[in-house]
């Protein structure tokens, strides 16, 4: 014996993981991809400049955080994967974030549509409009909304613009999920499969 556990003891380890998180949840799954940004920026799409990096503020740099940056004072977008919604139904929208000094403004949006429709949107929810966030440490936003009349949706971040250099945005632990109770970040039950697997292979490799 190498004194390596064998593949059924990882896969148990990693089951047990799984039913944890998924008897702890508060709340539906998050129903945004890749938040943990395991896998760079898929799902996500911009017309800025997006990156994945480390920043002392979150984690003294030991994590990845999504960084969105405007050379101008355009509105800059990135959005997420489309999801479903349930009609007349709270949702929360927790993320964790900072600004540089050049940043004008942020906002957030939901952009849904109804089954049927093929616009990339018909209906807005505006949840927050033309603010910042700290510029000297990291900040927990928590926003609410009822999705009405949507069937499907994606959320979008706005970088406003610049007054002066790059601004630039930082966005961590995204989590959108169904309800209003408070609760620690958690990735999509989608990204738990990604990393169960991506665990497993290791192990084969090894």
């Amino acid at each position: 014996m190498d004194g390596k556990p064998s593949k059924t003891e990882v896969t148990e380890l990693i089951d047990g993981v799984k039913e944890k998180i998924t008897s702890s949840t508060i709340g539906g799954p998050n129903l945004i991809r890749n938040t943990g940004y395991k896998e760079d920026l898929k799902f996500f799409n911009s017309n800025g400049l997006t990156k994945i990096r480390t920043h002392p503020f979150y984690f003294n740099g030991s994590k990845p955080i999504l960084i969105f940056s405007n050379n101008d004072q355009t509105e800059k977008v990135i959005s997420s994967n489309r999801f479903l919604l349930e009609k007349n139904t709270d949702y929360t929208l927790n993320f964790r974030g900072f600004n540089n000094s050049a940043l004008t403004s942020y906002d957030v949006f939901i952009l849904g549509r109804r089954n049927g429709e093929t616009q990339g949107y018909t209906i807005i929810k505006h949840l927050i409009n033309g603010k910042k966030l700290n510029i000297s440490g990291l900040e927990s936003v928590s926003v609410q909304f009822n999705s009405g009349d949507i069937d499907n949706a994606y959320l979008r971040f706005d970088n406003n613009g610049t007054n002066g250099g790059q601004s630039d945005l930082y966005i961590a632990e995204i989590d959108l999920y169904k309800g209003t109770q408070k609760r620690p970040w958690q990735p999509a039950l989608e990204d738990q499969e990604y990393l169960v697997t991506q665990a497993q292979a290791t192990f084969e490799r090894t």
